[in-house]
């Protein structure tokens, strides 16, 4: 997904697999997981997202790669590649039973990894820089 006036990719439903998919220069969030149970997203590019906020200049919490609210829960964010967003690399926000794992995030703009108001959170085994 490329070049949307709103978000690149968004998952609501449960049981979700976003698998080895690009997702670059989105005027809001890159992939959202945004509702639903037990959703993965894996093995994806994720770059140049959440432009509102190109350049300091937008108010938004977007971010290339979040699993947030809507009850959102048992979600699954692996052996992604994230940088250069303008919001948050990853995160997970108002969510439960998220596993955030093997990504490599680096370069974002506020940053790298942010999780808030969720419960059960592991984020193991990732890179950061």
């Amino acid at each position: 997904m490329r070049y949307s006036r709103e978000m690149g990719v968004v998952l609501t439903g449960s049981f979700d697999d976003a698998d080895n998919i690009y997702s670059h220069h989105n005027k809001e969030n890159g992939i959202l997981i945004s509702r639903g149970h037990y959703s993965i997203v894996k093995n994806r590019l994720i770059w140049r997202n959440a432009l509102s906020n190109e350049f300091g200049h937008g108010n938004n919490h977007s971010s290339g790669l979040s699993a947030a609210r809507n009850g959102v829960t048992h979600a699954t964010l692996s052996h992604n590649i994230v940088w250069e967003n303008w919001g948050e690399g990853v995160s997970s926000f108002e969510a439960d039973n998220i596993k955030i794992e093997d990504n490599i995030v680096h370069d974002n703009y506020i940053a790298n990894i942010y999780i808030s108001d969720s419960t059960y959170v592991i984020c193991q085994s990732n890179f950061f820089y």
